[in-house]
């Protein structure tokens, strides 16, 4: 399973809460748009301090005697958690690829080891740590519009991803996360355009921070300036 939500409608909760069947119709139409769940991925290993890309594997979350895990073979696996995938995660027929495609993508791999080498929270020592990306909400909150210098469009995703957010039959991130046992949880995921403790990394953190070696850190897109190329 790619995730423990069942039959959850993205679609249907954020239509239900705004007016905007019209608009997601001609998303939809312009090909910008998907409905579909975007799985988390196992996308590469830290080995003695090298970072190194493989070939993309989704993570199979499973239950077994009411106990949640991964259909994954992972050793000592790093959570990078994100917010929600963008268009640049789909194909042009709206199927998932995988998390960080685009430029996020780009710059994470290339900045990974620098960023975690300087962080005060994690130590890694050496052997093999599986690096695994994960949206907290794995729809597509953006609605695959231009988050680039627009507000508006950076308000929308904010809107969408906090009515997944805030109910259980809407965001399982708690429990795919148990389900993972990570070694270390990083909460990469983006501001938003809210301020303080509305932020959405502060309200990420506020459910995630619990979990063993957790930390936070700059949301990669911002990893371009070295000075913003930071896990905390």
């Amino acid at each position: 399973m790619v995730n423990y939500l069942g039959n959850f409608d993205f679609e249907k909760l954020i239509t239900q809460h705004q007016n905007i069947k019209r608009k997601l119709k001609r998303l939809k139409k312009n090909g910008n748009y998907s409905d579909k769940c975007c799985p988390d991925q196992l996308v590469g290993k830290m080995v003695d301090g090298d970072f190194i890309e493989v070939c993309r594997q989704n993570i199979d979350y499973q239950t077994m005697s009411g106990k949640n895990y991964v259909n994954n073979k992972l050793s000592s696996p790093i959570a990078i958690v994100l917010e929600s995938p963008h268009r640049d995660e789909f194909d042009a027929n709206g199927y998932p690829i995988g998390p960080a495609m685009g430029s996020t993508g780009t710059l994470f791999f290339k900045n990974f080891v620098k960023a975690i080498n300087k962080s005060n929270n994690i130590n890694l020592k050496s052997g093999t740590y599986d690096i695994v990306l994960i949206n907290s909400i794995q729809y597509q909150c953006s609605l695959g519009e231009n988050l680039d210098k627009n507000d508006d469009n950076q308000k929308q995703r904010d809107i969408n991803w906090i009515l997944c957010f805030i109910h259980e039959d809407s965001c399982d991130i708690e429990r795919r996360l148990k389900a993972l046992s990570p070694f270390a949880t990083i909460n990469l995921c983006t501001k938003g355009k809210g301020s303080g403790l509305s932020n959405l990394r502060q309200l990420l953190e506020r459910k995630i921070g619990s979990m063993i070696n957790y930390t936070s850190g700059n949301h990669p897109s911002s990893w371009r300036n070295q000075r913003n190329t930071v896990i905390n």
